[in-house]
């Protein structure tokens, strides 16, 4: 119940020019800012405990002189505790000349947040730094060629030929497209 709707805002900003024969060039901003995000983890643990104690959790009992033990069950709790960032520079360009049209933009992104499920709830600040996953680069382009048939007398051979394109799409992109983890003990 004391948990808060996660927030985030959104914004962005582009700006476009026709330069010649129909070519368009774009340059623009888009980023988001989150806050209030959700963090759950084990409030029973002390810190660092599968380090100290060989992966063993040392749980902490309700009388609190007595010595940690690993058969006390956990207190998992969800709080409004994390933030992350995403900001990014657009560049676009895109062309239809005659029979051609084209496109390709790159964008250079970055991204900031915490670590999934935090392993330290008594401090989520310390895991703060670039989103596992994020692409930073990547550059997107397409094309598509319409092949002459439209302007065929011959209705037979417009009807064959005419509206036939040919087309290609580019994708390129730095990062990684998965997340290493590990379930490994400590020791």
């Amino acid at each position: 119940p004391h948990l808060k709707p996660q927030k985030t805002s959104l914004y962005s900003l582009q700006v476009e020019q026709e330069l010649t024969h129909n070519l368009i060039a774009g340059v623009g901003y888009s980023g988001s800012f989150s806050w209030g995000q959700y963090a759950n983890g084990d409030y029973n643990t002390v810190p660092g405990d599968l380090i100290t104690n060989n992966n063993t959790e040392c749980r902490i009992p309700v009388a609190g002189n007595l010595p940690c033990t690993p058969e006390w069950g956990s207190i998992n709790e969800s709080r409004n505790l994390l933030s992350g960032n995403y900001n990014a520079l657009l560049l676009t360009i895109r062309q239809n000349y005659h029979r051609l049209s084209w496109q390709a933009s790159y964008t250079w992104a970055k991204t900031l947040s915490y670590g999934g499920n935090i392993a330290n709830i008594y401090d989520p600040e310390h895991y703060y730094g670039p989103a596992s996953g994020s692409v930073p680069k990547s550059f997107n382009g397409a094309a598509a060629y319409e092949i002459p048939g439209r302007g065929l007398h011959n209705f037979a051979e417009r009807a064959i030929l005419g509206g036939w394109e040919i087309s290609a799409v580019a994708t390129a992109q730095s990062g990684t497209p998965f997340s290493m983890t590990t379930s490994a003990g400590f020791a």
